[in-house]
């Protein structure tokens, strides 16, 4: 019997996470709508298991009452190359400038390990570090509990993440693989340097936020795309911060 070959389509779970955000519902609520325990919309959006035909059947129903199309299957892509011959993965987060919102963390904390996994899964060393504000103390707990090691302060934290890649990646440059999650200029020069001493960098970043510069240094086959997702403005974080000074 001739066995049934892959398709050009296959079943994406973030399509239900950008499906409930469309529809403005929480978790809850959208598991309520459904009549399924949270717990089990929160493994079929972390891909841990798939729903079935009925239950698909249902999500789409649920879309269409609130005039949504959903689509749940997209186009498959090449798979991606594991990393071969390095066993060492640095990743190191800007998190001033790539931050998440505290409600939406644990879902692209999810995905980015999911990913690196996917992606990075030979490597048996692996050190995971965030940079941040003092006043993201709600996200910083949340990458706490996931395993980072979070660095915070209140000034321009680019020259410590220079510092921490350089001490990280130079024990074994060649052995090593960074993951630099970022999207200012400043580390093109980094980037290039680092390269330069036998490390694979790649970029994981947004969409429409990454500077041309750094890109370019990284190379546009070794860029990670984040999936879609909230984050505060600058402005906002700023008056946040200040609003703790001053003890409001």
């Amino acid at each position: 019997m001739t066995p049934i070959r892959s398709g050009r389509y296959e079943y994406r779970y973030s399509s239900l996470i950008h499906l409930r955000q469309r529809l403005k519902l929480k978790q809850r609520e959208m598991a309520n709508l459904l009549n399924i325990p949270a717990n089990t919309l929160s493994r079929w959006e972390n891909g841990a298991t798939k729903p079935d035909a009925e239950s698909l059947a249902a999500i789409y129903s649920l879309a269409k009452e609130h005039g949504v199309t959903p689509e749940f299957f997209h186009r498959r892509r090449p798979v991606a190359k594991q990393t071969k011959g390095r066993s060492r993965l640095i990743v190191l987060w800007d998190f001033q400038f790539v931050p998440v919102a505290w409600n939406q963390l644990d879902e692209i904390l999810t995905w980015v390990s999911n990913e690196l996994t996917k992606r990075f899964g030979r490597a048996s060393y692996r050190l995971s570090k965030a940079f941040a504000w003092e006043s993201q103390a709600n996200e910083t707990d949340e990458l706490d509990k996931r395993g980072w090691r979070v660095f915070e302060d209140n000034e321009d934290l680019i020259n410590e993440i220079y510092d921490h890649a350089k001490s990280d990646c130079g024990q074994d440059p060649e052995d090593t693989t960074l993951v630099l999650i970022a999207t200012d200029k400043e580390y093109a020069e980094l980037v290039r340097e680092l390269k330069a001493q036998g490390v694979r960098v790649h970029l994981l970043s947004p969409s429409k936020k990454c500077d041309q510069l750094l890109l370019e240094a990284v190379g546009s086959r070794r860029r990670i795309l984040l999936p879609e997702y909230y984050s505060p403005p600058i402005s906002t974080r700023v008056r946040n911060f200040v609003s703790q000074l001053i003890g409001g």
